[in-house]
């Protein structure tokens, strides 16, 4: 169940910052729990701000 929810967080965050992905056929999202899909997706909004942050006010280190 964990593998299924990483593939579903992972084409969520890059269909939020605007990347095309090509849909799972493994990943059918009635088989999600639905307090995994609200978590993920908090987690996703999350992850893609500071993505688009890091790309607005890129951080030389």
């Amino acid at each position: 169940m964990s593998d299924i929810i990483a593939e579903y967080m992972v084409n969520q965050f890059l269909e939020t910052i605007g990347w095309s992905t090509q849909p799972t056929l493994a990943l059918p999202d009635t088989s999600l729990p639905l307090s995994a899909v609200f978590e993920v997706n908090q987690i996703v909004r999350s992850m893609a701000k500071a993505y688009q942050n890091q790309r607005t006010f890129p951080i030389d280190i």
